[in-house]
Formats: structure tokens, sequence, C-alpha cells
């Protein structure tokens, strides 16, 4: 896309929002509908300082920021904060604690935000302007731990933050502030379940909150949550006619959507290569044809017998959450404590076992004493004393079960050290203990039970292995027909790799801010401080994880799973260990200058700048920056804009992952041959760097009380992004030039195979900008009142780029990205004493399946979708006893997602589950006592 093409794209989305529709924020002002939050209603808030800086009040602010009150949260989502911060434009592909994911061990019933689409790595999560303790090695923040029932607003800084806030602040800032004036005592209880009768949900909260004496106040919360999994079958029509991308055979178009995709394995067993393909095994060992279906790929057809190896939809997630805060006033110094536990348990069902086409087939001999006469009839025809066999095992049940527990202590005191004056000290350490059990198919003992022969000793099936003396305790595994494995066998061949994680986060902080002077048009304010932070986290794997099976004395064992370098012991592996620390330490410094008051064309004119120097303990320092200006050249209008320098240092998992061996084949210099891959963390990473801009302006008209509107342009560009680059990509980019690249391609002497080492590295670019807009609008109507929320974004760009490849553009990609160019909310709300009704409209774009595909896939196109949400409220009062009865269905006309499915293997679903509701029509119902 061309410069002047984009800009005028920018300068048309600008316009078709009115200047008037998108999440960039109140940094205005915080939003009236916020205001009759509960929380706020019951305790007063002090001066609202925003999260885009740690000087600015709401009026002044210059860094763009979209705010949530707890009702409008849980108005449009019942169940988690997670799922209503996610349905903000803002936030692209984040996951929630109920959707499973790509990577299920460690995103198993956590939530984590992701702003932009730029990674979840690159969003800043806060509670109360400090950082929570991460929940992966990735330094991610499970934000279901946060002791939801006290979340007074969500505050969202939709730019660059790390001047104020530090590393990982590229995508912006989620900060979650809690009521911590709370006092009387507020219970509910809550229950829904999906339109399929699955995914029920049961969640109790408890809160508590008194003053002390006169000097003192304390709060405690409590939460359980329990949510059921939905399964791999679930009545979801869409999910299970499991679309695909799928070859044509024809040179233009060479794909086409296709389903229901599987892959070259019926449940059963089938014979697919060799003689004798053509033939799978029915149950009791009978022989019939197999169907080869239509649309074939190397391992994958279209319809016929083929399996699928579907995911489940959602995890089963079960939580308790408690939380409690003294404070105490002791003169001008206020001092407090807080402790958060939080322990989460879920499971889920992962795909069946399947052992496929090379390199997992099965061999089975003419021996086996499982075969039928008709089988062995086949194998004497053909004159074959063995044939490879593929199978789904249905019988074989994969499944993860995790544990997380959580900690997190603070102490800190704040000082009132004069009219002017303010310091701020804290001191936090947090832990996390994660502990994955995938429940999976020990292939060793998989092989040997499989080769099931007659002892000639006594006439009783045996494994053959047992008759050389190994293997003692092998059951035999019949494997001809759904339903043959025996429970004995099927105990036989499962067993469990367990993976422990501990994580340790330790933050010291001191900050102190205050005015230096006064100037004509207002105090110039200062905040500066040091912190010093410190990561540390280990991961003891299992101690099978990265190891070989042992093949000695087994017959039919295919050669890639006993090579040197197969993590072959176990069917699916837990996270590899790791053992790392790093610390940093901190100095930052903030000034806000106002230049102009009441002057002809400037109400107001200031400038605000922040600076850090970051010290890191592995690669040294870096310094990050941000400058920013606010204007109202009248009382309706403020324009606004910042530009900084960002960085995201490197995470535990990309520091110190150790290195692991495969074996693989590559095309270097033209020539395909054999490599030894070693991939690892790279402990020499530097931090990642962005340069962020944002420009806007907030309106709020004089002659409309309740109006606010905004809108705001955004442009990140990310430079030695963080990544761990494909094997043949890093060659690539060594052909192209790259330094980087080419000091991990490393030719051997003597035609021996070449070594390439795949660590992270700092080796991508990326770039993200587009357009938010924001409205809000609450008119009252006698004692009633009706409120009007609209957010729109509009995504310009999200592109990546490594040396040496193409560069790729995945806004606008709905299927394999989940970037759509528009996405918007609408959320309508009436509100009085006795009733209040909330209305949502959520708008998500039509786009391309993948845009790498356009000309290759001949209908590379996916509609708009609309989802509508509804919340009903029915309250009673006596005296300051207040009762509520809450009902919210989600998805109210049930809209199924569209069909947009990114891969042509069986274990993808058909849509964008991230992007989409694959959950369909939920609804909940719950009470709340407020006492």
């Amino acid at each position: 896309m061309t410069s002047a093409t984009s800009k005028r794209k920018v300068l048309s989305a600008l316009m078709l929002s009115g200047a008037w529709l998108t999440p960039s924020a109140y940094a205005q002002t915080t939003s009236v509908a916020s205001t009759q939050s509960e929380q706020v209603s019951q305790s007063d808030p002090g001066e609202i300082v925003v999260t885009g800086s740690r000087l600015s009040t709401a009026a002044s602010a210059p860094s763009p920021v979209t705010e949530a009150s707890a009702e409008q949260l849980q108005n449009a989502s019942s169940k988690l904060i997670s799922e209503s911060l996610n349905q903000l434009p803002a936030f692209r592909n984040s996951s929630t604690g109920s959707s499973n994911t790509t990577s299920p061990a460690r995103d198993n019933g956590a939530s984590f935000l992701n702003l932009r689409g730029l990674g979840k790595e690159r969003t800043l999560v806060l509670l109360d302007g400090r950082r929570f303790v991460s929940s992966s090695v990735s330094g991610i923040p499970d934000i279901n731990l946060i002791p939801q029932d006290l979340v007074q607003r969500v505050e969202v800084v939709t730019g660059g933050a790390s001047a104020t806030y530090g590393s990982d602040a590229v995508a912006g800032v989620v900060n979650f502030i809690l009521d911590k004036k709370f006092t009387g005592v507020r219970a509910s209880a809550q229950a829904g379940v999906s339109d399929y009768g699955d995914g029920a949900l049961r969640k109790l909260t408890l809160t508590a909150g008194s003053r002390i004496g006169d000097s003192g106040n304390i709060i405690a919360s409590f939460e359980y949550f329990n949510q059921d999994p939905i399964g791999i079958v679930s009545g979801r029509r869409v999910l299970e006619e499991r679309w695909a991308i799928a070859p044509t055979g024809l040179v233009s178009p060479r794909l086409t959507v296709a389903g229901p995709v599987g892959i070259f394995a019926s449940n059963g067993g089938s014979i697919v290569s060799g003689p004798l393909a053509g033939n799978r095994f029915l149950p009791g060992g009978g022989v019939t044809s197999y169907n080869f279906g239509t649309n074939r790929t190397a391992a994958s057809q279209i319809g016929g017998d083929a399996a699928n190896l579907d995911n489940a939809v959602a995890f089963g997630v079960e939580r308790k959450t408690a939380f409690l805060r003294p404070q105490f006033e002791i003169g001008d110094v206020t001092v407090y404590a807080e402790g958060l536990f939080a322990e989460a348990k879920s499971d889920v069902q992962l795909t069946h076992s399947f052992n496929g086409l090379t390199p997992t087939a099965f061999t089975i001999f003419r021996d086996n004493a499982f075969l039928s006469p008709a089988a062995q009839a086949l194998m004497d025809n053909a004159g074959v004393s063995s044939f490879p066999m593929t199978r789904v095992s249905a019988e074989l049940p994969q499944s993860l079960s995790t544990k997380s527990t959580t900690y997190r202590g603070i102490v800190g005191a704040d000082w009132n050290v004069s009219d002017r004056w303010k310091v701020s000290a804290y001191y936090m350490h947090g832990e996390n203990d994660y502990r994955s059990s995938t429940h999976t198919t020990l292939r060793r003992n998989l092989f040997a039970a499989v080769d099931a022969v007659v002892n000639p000793a006594n006439g009783q099936i045996v494994c053959r292995s047992t008759l050389a003396g190994l293997d003692p305790g092998c059951v035999p595994l019949n494997l001809f027909g759904v339903g043959a494995p025996s429970a004995a066998a099927v105990q036989y061949v499962q067993g469990a790799a367990v993976s422990t994680t501990k994580l340790k986060q330790d933050v010291a902080s001191v900050i102190a801010t205050g005015s230096l002077f006064t100037l004509p048009a207002g105090d110039v304010k200062i905040a500066m401080g040091g912190e010093y932070r410190r990561e540390a986290g280990s991961v003891i794997d299992d101690p099978f994880q990265d190891a070989t099976m042992n093949g000695t004395g087994l017959r039919g064992v295919p050669p890639s799973l006993v090579a040197p370098g197969a993590t072959s012991y176990y069917l699916f592996n837990s996270y590899p260990g790791l053992q790392g620390k790093y610390d940093i330490r901190e100095g930052f410094g903030e000034l806000e200058i106002p230049l102009l008051k009441d002057a002809p064309l400037a109400r107001s004119l200031s400038v605000n700048g922040a600076i850090r120097y970051v010290d890191y303990s592995t690669v040294g320092a870096v310094t990050t920056w941000k400058v920013g200006g606010s204007w109202e050249p009248f009382s309706d209008l403020r324009i606004r804009t910042t530009r900084s320098r960002d960085i995201r240092a490197a995470n535990l998992g990309e520091l110190f992952t150790p290195s692991f061996e495969s074996i693989a084949t590559v095309n270097y210099q033209g020539v395909v041959q054999p490599a030894r891959l070693f991939r690892s963390g790279n402990p020499a990473l530097k931090p990642e760097k962005a340069d962020t801009l944002t420009v806007g302006m907030v309106y709020r008209p004089s002659w409309l009380r309740g109006f606010t509107a905004t809108v705001d342009y955004y442009d990140i560009k990310i430079k030695d992004g963080i990544t761990l680059p494909a094997t043949q990509t890093l060659i690539d980019a060594c052909a192209a030039g790259s330094a980087t690249a080419c000091a991990n391609v490393l030719p051997q002497p003597g035609g021996a195979s070449i070594i390439i080492r795949t660590p992270f590295l700092n080796l991508a670019s990326a770039r993200a900008r587009g357009v938010d807009a924001e409205v809000n609008y609450r008119h009252p109507v006698g004692a009633s009142a009706l409120s009007l929320r609209a957010l729109v974004s509009y995504l310009d760009e999200n592109s990546t780029q490594i040396p040496g490849a193409t560069k790729i553009d995945r806004a606008g990609d709905v299927g394999f990205a989940g970037l759509p160019h528009w996405s918007g909310n609408l959320q309508l709300s009436y509100d009085n004493d006795d009733v209040s009704l909330f209305v949502q409209e959520r708008y998500i774009g039509g786009g391309k399946i993948d845009n790498t595909l356009e000309g290759a896939l001949d209908n590379n196109r996916v509609g708009s979708v609309f989802y509508t949400d509804v919340t009903a409220r029915l309250k009673v009062a006596s005296g300051s006893r207040r009762f509520e009865l809450i009902a919210t269905v989600n998805n109210l006309f049930n809209r199924e997602p569209p069909v947009a499915p990114s891969a042509p293997f069986g274990i993808y679903y058909s849509t964008n589950k991230a992007l989409y509701d694959v959950i369909g029509r939920y609804v909940s119902v719950g009470v709340r006592v407020r006492l």
C-alpha cells in the first residue's frame, strides 16, 4: 500500500467516524456512566489520575485512554471481566478463561489480554498502577485472578507508556482500579448455561468493608467460579462441519473452502498406502473398503471415511480468589498492606491419540494375534508379510489438567509531605506455581502392545517383546475396529507427562510527585522516582519430556521416532524446562508544564514529557521517553498528541529456554539437504523498541450536556522484534544479507549435516496503525437516565517482516489472524431506581480468510457479523439494603460463527474462535445483595 493510499484510508476513517466514534478514551473526564457504578457511588474516589500519566488528571492527559466502569463490564458479560474487555474493539486475539487456544499448555483456564493484536506480551497489565505477577514464562498475567468484585473501573491506554510504567507497554496499558474505600457487605450468586445445555456456570462472591476507628479501614473479598468444559462433540453446526482450506487440483485457483476435513485415518484403523491401500477395519476386525473422499493432500481429505482431530470447544475452569487490604492513617502518612491468594484448576480434552502416515504409522505383521481371517487372507493374496496402518484412537483419551496457585503481597505507604508534595513507596512480592499433567500415550508401551502374538507355550495372546524378557506387564492392544482396545490395554499404554513451573516477582518502588513552582498558566508538576524489579522462574519438566523413545527389541517402530533428537517418549509433551532470573533497576521522571491558560485560541495549552532509564542485568541499559501535548483552543474542544519510544524486554521463556535438538530437511543455497536443528532461548536478546505516535481530539459541546466524543489516530512501529524464526525463514534471511541470521547458519565440512541454530532473535519488525473513536452520551429522563456509548475501530495496517521474507500485512485478515479492518461496539442503557436495561450490539467487520492466499483461494472472503447482548436488572431497596435480580443473555440470537478456516487439517476449527463467538447463546441469572 502506498503512503498516499494509506493516508486516504485513515482520512476516510476519520470522516466516517464523524470525529466522534472510537475507543480512545476519555482522557478529559471520567464517563458519566462510569460514575454511576455502585462502587463509585458508595465511596469517594478522590482526584482521578488517569493511567496514561503519573501527573495528569483526566482533564489534561495527552494519551488516549478508554475507560469502562464495573457496571458497564458486568452488563456486557456477567461471567468474567476479561470477556467484557475483549468485546472492546481495541482488544484483538486475547484469550479468555473458558476458550481453548492454540497453546493449551499455558492458556488453559487463563485470560491474557492482547491490545491491537500486537501480542499478549506487549500489553502491560497493572492493578492499581502496580504490576501483577505473571502466570506464564512469557511474563503475562492472568487477569481472572484479580478480585473482580472489587474492580471499580478499568482504564486502557491505547498507546505506548513505557516511559511511565516500564517494559511491556508497547501496545498499551490495562490498569484495573479497585474500590479501596468500600464499606458494608455485598454478596452475589450466579448460574448460567449455554443454549446447547453445556458450559454450565456457578459463581459466588462475598465482599465486606469496614472502618477501623477514626483512621483505618479494611476490605476483604472472596470469589468462587466454576464453569464446565464444552467437549469435542457439542452440537455446534459450523464447528462440527469441519470446514478447511483444501486443494482444488487446478492451477488456478489452487485452493478452495470445503468440508468436512479429516485425515487419512479412520477411527477403527485403515490402510491408505501400500498394496492393501483402500481398506479399513470394522468392529470385530472385519474389513471393508476405505472411502478416500475428495480434495486430498498428503495427509488430509474432504469427506469419505477420514477421521477428525478436533480439540474441545472450551476448558472447564474452577477458581477461588481471596483478597484482603487493611489501611491506616497515621498523621500525614497512610500505611497499607494487600494480600491476594488465587487457585485455579482446569481441564480440557485434547485431540485423540493419532498414528497417521509416515512418520508415525503402525506396522502390522502377519502373525498379529488380533488379525481377523479376512485380513489375513488379504495379506496372503497380496503376498505381503506386513502393512502400514493408520488409526485415530478415540479409546485412548488425551487430556490436560492444570493447577495454578498465585500469591501476591504488598506493603506500602503514602506520605503527604506538604500541600504540594507526596511520596509513595511500596514493596511487592508475588509467586505463581503452576502444575500441568498431560494424560497422554506412552509410545514405547504403545508399539510394544500393538505387536501382539500368540505365545507358543500356552496359546495366550501376549506382547511379542515380553517373550524376549522385555516390557514386563505389557498388555496386548487390539486396534482393529472401533471399541476393540481392552480397558487393561488402554491403561497400559497411557501415562502422564508432568511439568511444574514456579515464577517469582519482586518489586520495590518509590515515587515523589509535586509542584516545582507556579507559572501564570498553573503549576509545573513533576514526578520522579526509582524502581527495582526481579523476575525469576523455573520449569521442572517431566524427566522424559525431551527423551527419545527406546525402540530396543521392538518391531515396526517408525525410524523417525527413534532418530537422534526425536522427542518421542510421549505423544504430547509438556512445557520444556528452564531456569533463569534477571533484575531491572530503573530511574524515571515526568514533567508537566502549563504554557497558556484563558488566552485567545488557547483556553489551555500544556506539554508533558517523561523519561526512564532502565538497566537490565542481562543486556545493560536502555532509555525510553515520551513527549506529549494537550491544547484546548476553546472549552468544547481539546486536541492531544504523544510521541514515544517504548520497549519490551525479553521474558523468561525467550531468555532461558534450554537448547533441544531435532532433525529436518532444508533448502540451503539451492540444495535440499539434511540439517540438525537446535532451538533455544537467548540470554543476549536486546529489548524491542517501538516508536509510537498518537494524535487525537476530545469534543465535549457546551450546547449538549452529557455528550463526549473522541477520535484518535495511532501508529506503532516496532524494530528489533523478538521472534523464534522458522528454520527456512532463518536460512532465507541469511541469504538476504542478515548478519544476525547468518551467525546461526553453520555449514559443516565433509558433507556433514548443516547445523542451524534457531534461538529467539531480535530479527522482526512490525507496524500497527489505525483510528479509534468513541462517543458517550447520558441524558436524564425524569428520575431515570438514558445512556449511549459507541466505539468504532479502524485497523489500517498490522504487518510483520523478517529480513529476506515478504512483508505480511494481516489487517483485514479475519480467518487466520482475527484482525478485521472495522470493528465496533454500541451500548444502550436505561436506568432508574427500580429497573435497568442494557443492550449491546457488537460488530465484527468482514474480511479475508487469509491475506496471503489472495488469488490462490477461490472464495477468500468472510462477511460481517453482529452479536446482541442483553442484561436486565430488577432492583429493590429498603433503607441501606439493596437487592438486585440480574439476567443476562449473550449472543441473544444465537448467531453462528462464519466459516473462516485457517488450515487444511482435522485438528483445526472451521472458524477463528479467538474472534468469533463459538459458544452460542448463553443465559445467566443471578442475585446481588448489598447490606
